[in-house]
């Protein structure tokens, strides 16, 4: 490979919406970037976030990191499907056990 086939691998990158368009899926071929971040705009309903993951799965040729914006406290992205999350700070007070 050279720079312009490794170029992607060093990127994280995040999608429009809650659904994989097929301009998004084609662009995730291309860059072939390490993996996906979600951010408050690609949850919906947790169906909808399971096909948006699959599309993503399925436009990249390696496993992918799939990230979310997810610090818990006042930035809990998934508070509405799980309850609520405690903060990083608080699980870092907590310590290692």
């Amino acid at each position: 490979m050279d720079l312009d086939d490794d170029a992607g691998a060093i990127l994280m990158v995040g999608l429009p919406a809650p659904d994989a368009t097929a301009a998004d899926r084609e662009l995730l071929a291309r860059l072939r970037p390490s993996g996906v971040v979600l951010f408050r705009r690609n949850l919906a309903e947790p169906e909808r976030l399971r096909d948006l993951v699959t599309a993503v799965r399925e436009a990249l040729s390696a496993p992918a990191i799939l990230a979310i914006d997810q610090e818990g406290g006042r930035v809990s992205r998934l508070e509405p499907w799980i309850g609520p999350t405690p903060a990083a700070a608080a699980l870092g007070a907590r310590g290692a056990d």
